[in-house]
């Protein structure tokens, strides 16, 4: 029962480390994405006519 528990308790430490790993690659990707989406949206803005 003992080695039932501790296994549990490493299956769960390695979810939270894949959890993490996965939340930091999201936030390099959105640091980097996002630069390439604002440079495209001000290129945008400045070819089209400002509306009335």
């Amino acid at each position: 029962m003992h080695l039932r528990r501790h296994a549990r308790g490493v299956t769960s430490i390695e979810y939270a480390l894949i959890c993490v790993l996965i939340a930091m690659a999201a936030l390099g990707g959105v640091g980097i994405l996002g630069d390439a989406v604002e440079a495209l949206y001000e290129m945008v803005a400045t070819k089209m006519p400002s509306m009335p």
